[in-house]
């Protein structure tokens, strides 16, 4: 006698997708570039903000960094597509988020420039290296972050390829930009830079995760019809006349049976 066999080309259904994860992917793609495009520009406009104070508080810059952050993990939090990817994201960018603002906290920098007391020569030495370790901190973050809450296969983080190179050209060559424009339009200049190259590795690992997603696609589509019952699909056969049905043999289980079980 032989059983049925399940459909090989079933697939389970397809979980219902969170709020973060519904309608067209452009979309999706809109409503992230405004999310990014609102953090960075809000936070120019902070700086901004500071800026006109009189006098400028110390720290009031290093706020709008950390409001520039706390923002941020709340939008990874809010806009990823699974809760693991939502909670790993916000780690992520959590831990860059805090080298970053180590890197520009005035503490920080009285402790490199003042209280260590360097000669000029190491002072020269040491600046485009703090200069390019905060940017480095901004970009792996940002794009990180942003990669892994709303990836869609493991296949995207092949992008490092490309974007690992990106963001060192970009930490190299952005501290050594000469910005003509006076405050507060070199907030927003400097805010656009940033938030091009942001964009940019996104949306190379979004390229990539498109791929593999086209290429499972072209693997054929699956049904999500259940297999046919096993009992349904099994051959028919022929009734033997000389058939005899085995003598029924009394073991001492018959008096455990419970009530009603045969």
């Amino acid at each position: 006698m032989s059983y049925g066999v399940s459909d090989p080309t079933w697939r389970p259904p397809t979980p219902k997708p969170g709020f973060s994860d519904r309608g067209p992917w452009l979309v999706r793609g809109i409503i992230s570039t405004i999310l990014l495009v609102a953090l960075f520009m809000g936070y120019a406009l902070g700086l901004q903000v500071v800026s006109e104070m009189e006098p400028a508080p110390d720290w009031g810059f290093w706020f709008v960094e950390a409001g520039f952050w706390v923002a941020f993990v709340l939008v990874l939090l809010i806009w990823g597509r699974k809760v693991a990817q939502r909670i790993l994201s916000a780690v992520v960018a959590m831990i860059f988020g805090a080298a970053y603002l180590v890197l520009v906290s005035p503490t920080f920098h009285r402790w490199l420039f003042v209280d260590l007391d360097l000669s000029a020569d190491d002072l020269a030495r040491i600046e485009p290296w703090v200069a390019r370790s905060i940017y480095a901190a901004l970009y792996c973050g940002c794009i990180f972050g942003w990669t892994i809450a709303r990836r869609r296969s493991g296949f995207a983080f092949l992008g490092i390829l490309i974007v690992g190179p990106l963001i060192a050209v970009a930490a190299w060559q952005i501290p050594k930009i000469d910005w003509t424009a006076d405050a507060p339009a070199v907030f927003y200049q400097q805010s656009a830079v940033d938030l091009a190259v942001v964009v940019g590795g996104i949306l190379i690992f979004c390229v990539v995760d498109a791929f593999r997603l086209f290429g499972r696609s072209s693997d054929g589509p699956g049904t999500t019809q259940p297999p046919a019952n096993q009992w349904q699909s099994q051959p028919t056969q022929a009734f033997d006349p000389h058939y005899q049905q085995p003598a029924y043999q009394q073991t001492r289980y018959d008096d455990r049976r419970p009530p009603g079980a045969w």
